[in-house]
């Protein structure tokens, strides 16, 4: 009963600070941001999965999981984007400018997702330097995350796919073992599902949030806003399945239901976050230090948290601030050997017929596609 207590002190704590921040407003720029993202965040993510399973397989597979969220409607109408969006450029220098612009205009919608938990934890940006050096090192710098979070959510997906290959492949084989359990079939799809949204959102919420935080910080978090992501995207498709939006929106209807998703999963992000933020005020008694130096440490605001009785006594240490640049420095260099090393590796793969598992996957996946 005291901990029913305490989680409902920490929910009404949250909304209160959900309501100052204005999420419902920073929600609905987040969707306006991805409408403009989502062609080039859509041709990249496919380029990175296409890697593995093919180009046609990893859009059929996208697609396949936007028609079980938003409906069919909205999967043509992605389908459509993908479509006229991967029309190929002709020349070197039209093809360089075409792939820079795809890279920044995915960024778009993960630097609004940065700006929000930056702004929600109090972390402000410094001001702009003079000097067309220094704007440019400083304008690269923070274009650097939201680049980066494009590439990892890519690589996210592929890895998403594979385990939903395995994982269908394994529930077939229990359906003719055992006879017809779709219930097997779904609880595994609703665990890894579940798994997968709150490492994503733990590590959004980790890295992105602009303060040292622990992994102990933002579970909590993570662990809601996977249950409340998940369970809403259930309502959501029971609720586009019986409603008609193309009679009230026309040939927008699509669009419209694209937006109600986006706007429904920017709130519960935010919403995530802003436990986040009370949780740890709550329960370790101190904000966590800026982790970037092109961030100015701010006075933490006052945040409307529940009784400290179960508080630690000691404000949980932070490592030393360090440089970024020193970060990519040291990430260039283990990255270069190992894709080095990945790259021999590749070509003596004939030998151990690693090339057979990668066809075996890929026979899973559109064993699957054929099925559904």
């Amino acid at each position: 009963m005291k901990r029913l207590k305490t989680l409902f002190e920490l929910v009404k704590a949250t909304l209160t600070q959900w309501n100052e921040d204005k999420i419902p407003q920073l929600a609905a720029a987040l969707a306006f941001y991805t409408m403009f993202s989502l062609a080039p965040l859509l041709i990249i993510v496919i380029s990175i999965v296409g890697v593995v399973f093919g180009t046609s397989t990893a859009r059929h597979e996208i697609v396949a999981q936007v028609q079980s969220l938003v409906g069919q409607s909205g999967a043509e109408l992605l389908d459509g984007v993908i479509e006229n969006a991967s029309q190929q450029s002709s020349g070197v220098v039209a093809t360089i400018v075409g792939i820079v612009t795809l890279f920044l205009g995915a960024s778009g919608v993960f630097g609004q997702i940065k700006a929000t938990l930056q702004m929600i934890w109090d972390v402000k940006p410094r001001p702009a330097p003079t000097g067309l050096i220094n704007i440019v090192v400083y304008w690269l710098r923070s274009q650097f995350l939201p680049v980066s979070m494009v590439l990892v959510f890519g690589f996210l997906l592929l890895i998403s796919l594979v385990v939903s290959a395995v994982f269908s492949a394994l529930s077939a084989y229990v359906s003719q073992r055992f006879g017809d359990v779709a219930i097997f079939g779904q609880l595994l799809n609703f665990v890894v599902s579940f798994g997968f949204t709150t490492l994503l959102f733990a590590g959004m919420y980790k890295y992105v949030s602009g303060r040292q935080l622990a992994w102990r910080h933002v579970f909590p978090g993570a662990l809601i806003t996977a249950l409340l992501f998940n369970i809403g995207r259930i309502l959501i498709s029971a609720y586009l399945g019986r409603s008609s939006f193309s009679s009230t929106y026309g040939a927008a209807g699509s669009l419209v239901v694209i937006l109600l998703w986006v706007y429904y999963s920017a709130q519960i992000l935010f919403f995530g976050a802003e436990f986040t933020r009370v949780y740890t005020q709550t329960y370790y008694a101190d904000d966590p230090k800026p982790v970037n130096p092109d961030t100015l440490p701010t006075e933490p605001k006052k945040v409307a948290t529940p009784k400290k009785a179960d508080a630690l006594p000691n404000p949980v240490p932070t490592p030393p601030r360090r440089d970024p640049l020193l970060r990519v420095g040291r990430l260039l260099q283990l990255l270069l050997p190992a894709a080095l090393l990945m790259l021999r590796i590749w070509q003596i793969t004939e030998r151990f017929q690693v090339r057979r598992v990668v066809g075996f996957v890929r026979g899973l996946v559109g064993k699957r596609n054929v099925a559904t």
